[in-house]
């Protein structure tokens, strides 16, 4: 999908209570999101904080050179030890029923509250969960009266030592130090192991911080990389072309994104170009996008018999040549939902087979090390024959099958990925309406269960506004659909460790 038109991990086995001495931390300035009021659940701040030497785990444990962090009582860290980008949760509880209350929070990384239900009748508990976060010291300031741009009061504070990236499910952990992905049969291999993933569609990612995505500054791809590595991802999809920069600039964007993945030890499905036309298309394709019979303005016959020549292939050619080596390349993808299907009296499923292996090949010359890919909405929906898709996706340069599934779609194209013995994801997903995490969980199991070995959250958005790069209806973000971030966060997590 790319119309603009829309616009936890499991509680750790330890539960570390803090309680050692006050100190005051300077709040972050606008990163925590919206806080609760009211009241809710159990409280008690409990006892006893666990000592440590040097290195120290968490607030109130020993930092850096052996030194105890400051922490207040009435704290509860979930998840200790806490790691540089696996989400955890943090609580205070106290015996007075605050309003307008947050958690602030400041450190290393771009580190995220988001509200969790307050539980207690008296003493209150107030729980958020933590995302973003980087390798050091973390300082959480408790607030009240936060409220028409008032920064609140600040009740209690507590520091918390972030340690280095290790942990977050299914291999999730800093750093891939690991080869290439590859298709075998049915299966994805990463260094002789299976690889089935969940993951996320972060779309505009190469753009953040630049005139494509203006409210998604370049501090937010490592946020949401960090919030994709902690929930068990391993496989991000992201367009890579923008049609006002040319081929260096948007390898510059790229390596950006390729190196932090890496780190972070993700994947990229490399989107090359886009169906539709929002402008995540090579410099100088503009002229190729035409309404259809369909009244969208997409790419058109003419692209995909000739144009794809003048700008596209040479910036595919440039792109694959500068990465071909880089092991955060999960595919080179053609393009998004790509189809010469959709102009009456001129769409021809030949000419499409056509462009599609020709590219494959000329990508295939440069590039040994990583698979290839279509982008189809769905073989079904791409206006082929049966015998063009037989030899379209049995075509040696093409890796694997995408299908869609929104709302639990059933277009299935399972069949097809068997017949030529090819994996098949889901590419993009989501559901609209209420109890998605549990709709998310069965979608997850039906297509696991047919043989998808991949599935991907579409609109994807960790900041905690809007960055211009969710989706209102379909997407996973505090902005559109806080109240269950949450849920579909452990919904993914929970399936990912059990892959």
């Amino acid at each position: 999908m790319s119309r603009a038109a829309n616009r936890r991990s499991l509680r750790g086995l330890l539960t570390l209570v803090l309680l050692v001495g006050a100190t005051a931390c300077s709040s972050n300035d606008g990163v925590a999101t919206n806080g609760g009021a009211g009241g809710g659940a159990t409280g008690g701040s409990g006892g006893g904080a666990t000592g440590g030497s040097g290195g120290g785990a968490t607030g109130g444990s020993g930092g850096s050179g052996g030194v105890p962090l400051p922490c207040d009582d009435g704290f509860v860290v979930t998840g200790a030890p806490v790691h540089e980008g696996v989400q955890f949760e943090i609580s205070y509880t106290n015996a007075i029923g605050y309003t307008y209350i947050d958690m602030n929070v400041s450190g290393p990384g771009y580190p995220v509250t988001s509200a969790l239900p307050i539980t207690g009748d008296g003493p209150y508990t107030w729980a958020y969960t933590v995302s973003g976060h980087g390798t050091g010291v973390l300082s959480f300031d408790f607030v009240e009266g936060k409220t028409g741009g008032k920064a609140g009061n600040v009740l209690a504070s507590c520091q918390v030592e972030s340690l280095p990236g290790s942990g977050g499910a299914s291999g999730s952990s800093g750093g891939s130090g690991s080869g290439f992905v590859t298709q075998s049969g049915t299966h994805f291999q990463r260094d002789g192991a299976e690889y089935q993933f969940v993951g996320v569609n972060l779309r505009g990612l190469p753009h953040y911080g630049h005139e494509a995505l203006p409210y998604a500054d370049a501090s937010q791809i490592e946020l949401n990389l960090s919030s994709v590595q902690g929930m068990g991802g391993r496989v991000v999809r992201s367009f890579v072309a923008y049609h006002g920069i040319d081929a260096q600039e948007t390898g510059n964007r790229l390596e950006k994104v390729l190196n932090a993945a890496d780190q972070h030890g993700l994947t990229v499905i490399v989107v090359l170009t886009d169906f539709y036309q929002t402008g995540f298309n090579p410099q100088g394709d503009d002229g190729y996008y035409a309404t259809d019979s369909n009244g969208y303005v997409v790419l058109d016959h003419d692209f995909f018999a000739n144009g794809y020549k003048n700008n596209y292939e040479p910036q595919v050619q440039a792109l694959v040549t500068r990465f071909k080596d880089h092991p955060a390349i999960f595919s080179w993808e053609l393009g998004n939902e790509i189809r010469d299907a959709t102009f009456q009296g001129q769409s021809s499923g030949a000419t499409f087979v056509s462009f599609c292996t020709n590219m494959a090949s000329a990508i295939r010359a440069i590039d040994t090390n990583h698979m290839i890919s279509v982008g189809e909405i769905g073989a079904t929906i791409t206006g082929l024959s049966s015998n063009e898709q037989q030899t379209l996706f049995s075509n040696p340069d093409i890796s694997f099958l995408t299908t869609r599934s929104y709302n639990g779609g059933n277009s299935d194209d399972t069949g097809i990925a068997k017949s030529v013995n090819k994996p098949i994801i889901v590419e993009e997903a989501g559901f609209d309406g209420g109890g998605r995490p549990a709709k998310v969980a069965q979608d997850l199991a039906k297509w696991f269960g047919k043989g998808c070995r991949g599935y991907l959250q579409w609109g994807f958005m960790a900041s905690a506004g809007d960055n211009g790069d969710g989706d209102t209806q379909w997407g996973m973000d505090h902005q559109w659909h806080k109240d269950d971030w949450d849920g579909l966060y452990k919904t993914y997590q929970t399936f990912a460790q059990g892959l």
